[in-house]
């Protein structure tokens, strides 16, 4: 809009959130820890759409890699559906990649269960500059629940992870930095695992509700809005992988 000559002071931006009740930190379920080979295991989840944009060849790269290496230790879950998804459940299968488990389709009333169960959540694009711009709304029910994200996408939204301490950096499409990013989570967990008190402070749906109803109500008065052009991203001191 700014490129198209739209006036700075017409445009009001307020970015996605999230329920910060309905997303809270809770115990993980070790039923369906077993259920998924996740018990005794490092626990890596990808949850939400298989699609050609997520690029998830890095997970079956990565647990390639494992595998080489003799480890045991680490267990991806692939929550979710998508054009993707059966050619990647049927590529691990062909290479025989025990350390995956392709779930399907769950109910979105599940997803705060399966956060909570998982000992990091990868979210991840294909390392285009077109990913760079996008937020996925996953970063902010992740970091209210205090699960460390691995961070395989550039821009505002690492940005906002890692300002929350809220997860490590990964480079897209990049297996080794993915293998990095879990060795870096499970040596220090508690130190990506403190997004929940950023996320309620600038990221609060409610808040962010109000807020769009302040600018609705300033227009329809006929009064300038006063949200700024760009959502609020607070700098607090951020680890890296």
């Amino acid at each position: 809009l700014l490129e198209r000559r739209v006036p700075a002071a017409k445009i009001s931006v307020i970015p996605n959130g999230v329920d910060v009740a309905a997303f809270q930190p809770q115990p993980p379920d070790r039923e369906l820890r077993e259920q998924w080979n996740g018990a005794g295991k490092f626990v890596c989840a990808y949850i939400g759409t298989i699609g050609m944009a997520h690029g998830l060849e890095v997970v079956l790269t990565a647990a390639q890699k494992l595998r080489d290496d003799g480890r045991e230790d680490v267990q991806f879950w692939i929550v979710g559906d998508g054009a993707e998804r059966a050619r990647l459940q049927q590529q691990a299968t062909e290479q025989r990649l025990d350390n995956i488990t392709f779930t399907g389709m769950i109910p979105k009333s599940q997803v705060d269960r399966v956060l909570a169960s998982c000992d990091a959540c990868l979210v991840h694009l294909r390392g285009t500059e077109l990913f760079g711009t996008v937020i996925p709304s996953k970063v902010f029910e992740t970091m209210a629940m205090n699960v460390p994200i691995i961070m395989g996408v550039k821009g505002q939204a690492q940005d906002i992870v890692l300002n929350g301490q809220g997860g490590v950096p990964m480079t897209p499409d990049d297996a080794d930095s993915l293998l990095e990013c879990l060795d870096a989570v499970a040596r220090d967990p508690m130190e990506y695992s403190r997004g929940r008190d950023y996320v309620a402070r600038h990221f609060h749906r409610d808040e962010l509700a109000a807020r769009l109803l302040e600018i609705v109500a300033a227009i329809a008065d006929g009064k300038p809005p006063h949200a700024p052009l760009k959502s609020e991203i607070v700098k607090t001191p951020a680890k890296a992988a």
